[in-house]
């Protein structure tokens, strides 16, 4: 019986990451998150399969696709020697994300590196989740409100609560207790330079740009432009409604 053939794809070794590496990123489709819990060493595979598939085919334009796979792999510290599977596997989880539009995650190379090369608890694979699903939320703006329904959702592969709804699995979901939320928030503060605002609010404003207080002073802002434009709105109807009256009363 013909032994079947290892396509496990590996970070390239490297006595240290540095600096320039650190600052790379991939940008991981939420959907990929699927099943993490249950084969964290599988989904890591397909995120990196698509990842380098996806950097070669949008971001490089000269030299052949298998050429262009090389040169990702190189630019990621990752091992392309098994070429033609990440180009078959690549295409397909690329075709599924430009079919379905799944938001991404950015982070940097070097946190999918830790994943890879380092053993993981449920919790540690779920922050990770929590990681990519908020800044698949955030993606380029400084800060920005969301719910835990949303980000749950995310969390679970999914784009909205709503198509999330009777979908999450009960290892992801039992997360969603306070408790476990306070505690996936906490560790996102710590390690993850997560500024986290929730007072007398529905759901919470989050950045990865801004401090806390930072982050505070920016929502305090955005409240009173929205008060003034709203006050600015009613003036206008008032005013409206006493130029239409004065027209008829002539």
């Amino acid at each position: 019986m013909k032994k079947k053939k290892d396509r496990t794809i590996f970070f390239c070794p490297k006595a240290g990451l540095d600096t320039d590496f650190e600052d790379r990123y991939l940008n991981i489709p939420i959907n990929l998150l699927r099943g993490i819990l249950e084969n964290s060493h599988g989904v890591a595979q397909r995120i990196i399969i698509f990842c380098i598939y996806q950097f070669a085919f949008d971001r490089l334009s000269h030299n052949t696709l298998t050429n262009r796979i090389n040169m990702a792999g190189e630019f990621l510290l990752i091992d392309t020697s098994s070429n033609a599977y990440i180009m078959h596997h690549g295409r397909e989880l690329y075709l599924d994300w430009i079919k379905n539009g799944y938001p991404r995650g950015g982070i940097k190379v070097k946190v999918m590196h830790d994943l890879m090369n380092n053993h993981k608890s449920e919790f540690d694979l779920i922050i990770f989740c929590a990681l990519v699903g908020l800044k698949s939320i955030i993606q380029n703006d400084p800060y920005k409100k969301t719910s835990f329904d949303t980000l749950f959702a995310r969390m679970a592969g999914f784009p909205t609560a709503k198509i999330a709804e009777g979908k999450i699995p009960e290892s992801i979901l039992k997360y969603k207790s306070r408790h476990y939320r306070t505690k996936i928030i906490q560790a996102l503060e710590d390690y993850w330079h997560l500024a986290y605002e929730a007072d007398h609010t529905r759901g919470f404003h989050f950045s990865f740009k801004f401090n806390h207080e930072e982050l505070c002073v920016a929502i305090q802002k955005n409240k009173i432009k929205r008060n003034q434009s709203q006050t600015e709105k009613a003036q206008q109807k008032k005013e409206t409604r006493k130029k239409v009256k004065q027209m008829f009363d002539k």
